[in-house]
């Protein structure tokens, strides 16, 4: 078992371990988007020393989002990244300088689990009639929170590929477009990363824009909704983000 883990990760790491010598413990960091049991084999051979035998120490960290990923490898934080290849390909169609390289895959396909707050011993899909479920991609925690906070949905904006310092997005002039014909009067976003990067810009569209429109803004990681909040640290947050 050792052996196949072994064949099967150093494939990870191996544009290291070509240039560093292996007497000596090279320390690797590593973004992960999230932990998940289809990286159970890489958990394994961590826990059980085999990188180290390699001469590498492995430093596992808990990045939430493909977007923060990237930009961990890019900006040096990290060395490698685990995320889906779609993000490397968002980093390159927007013409980016420095770009990101895939060069390994964990998994040959993507995975979706269904989860219950009720337990079923014999479960069928037919179960499923009459029951409301919750994607886990294109909205994923928008839709729960508004489903959780009673909030009827007008409709998704979602602009893939492009990057949140360019305003010029189909989607978000979709939305402004909405909100100037008065279908929209309550923005959602994940985080404030997800409605932009450049932080001038959205502390416009936060501290006029929205207000001046009659718009409630939420950020649910955030923690943020403008309807009751008033935090000294949004600036610096949106700083953060631009970087």
């Amino acid at each position: 078992m050792k052996k196949i883990i072994y064949l099967v990760f150093t494939i990870l790491i191996i544009v290291g371990i070509l240039s560093y010598p292996r007497e000596k413990t090279n320390k690797i960091r590593v973004a992960e988007v999230t932990h998940s049991v289809f990286y159970t084999p890489f958990y394994v051979a961590l826990e059980n020393g085999y990188f180290k035998e390699e001469g590498l120490n492995i430093e596992l960290i808990l990045t939430p989002g493909a977007d923060k990923v990237t930009a961990a490898v890019l900006s040096n934080d990290v060395e490698i990244g685990f995320c889906g290849t779609e993000a490397t390909i968002y980093v390159y169609n927007n013409k980016e300088k420095d770009y990101l390289v895939n060069f390994a895959g964990l998994t040959k396909k993507d995975g979706s689990f269904l989860v219950s707050r009720k337990k079923y011993e014999n479960f069928k899909l037919s179960d499923l009639k009459g029951k409301k479920v919750i994607g886990g991609r294109s909205g994923d925690c928008l839709k729960e929170y508004c489903y959780i906070n009673n909030i009827s949905i007008y409709d998704i904006y979602i602009d893939n590929g492009y990057t949140g310092t360019n305003y010029n997005r189909p989607e978000f002039n979709r939305l402004i477009r909405d909100i100037e014909k008065n279908y929209v009067d309550t923005v959602i976003t994940k985080d404030f990363s997800r409605l932009g990067r450049d932080y001038i810009e959205t502390g416009k569209y936060i501290e006029k824009y929205f207000p001046e429109n009659n718009i409630r803004y939420i950020s649910i990681l955030d923690n943020y909704d403008s309807n009751s909040n008033i935090d000294d640290y949004i600036p610096f947050k949106f700083i953060i983000n631009e970087m």
